[in-house]
């Protein structure tokens, strides 16, 4: 899967499943960081490219493998366990729900 077909389903989960949940001035915050996140995404994306073509993340032609990514979080949710991050839980069921926006599901 391409960083940019990853990146928008990243973009569509925020919008659905965090920013409709907030309030107020971290409402507006969020759906101001997804529209720049849409807009400078790719520039922001292509500068840590070589790193993750190094680390094995990304292969030489700009494809991700989405299920060892998707595995490689998976595992990482159930050891760390739950987390608050921006005022907001995060679980091991928001990781299936990410990965459903990212393949294009939702």
């Amino acid at each position: 899967m391409k960083l940019t077909d990853i990146e928008l389903g990243i973009l569509k989960y925020i919008k659905q499943e965090v920013a409709s949940k907030a309030t107020g001035i971290k409402k507006f915050l969020i759906y101001s960081g997804v529209a720049l996140g849409a807009e400078k995404g790719e520039r922001m994306l292509q500068e840590y490219l070589p790193t993750l073509q190094n680390m094995g993340l990304v292969s030489p032609d700009g494809d991700i493998d989405i299920d060892s990514l998707y595995n490689a979080m998976k595992i990482g949710i159930k050891e760390s366990g739950d987390f608050i991050f921006g005022g907001f839980k995060f679980n091991e069921q928001d990781v299936d729900k990410l990965f459903q926006y990212i393949r294009g599901g939702m």
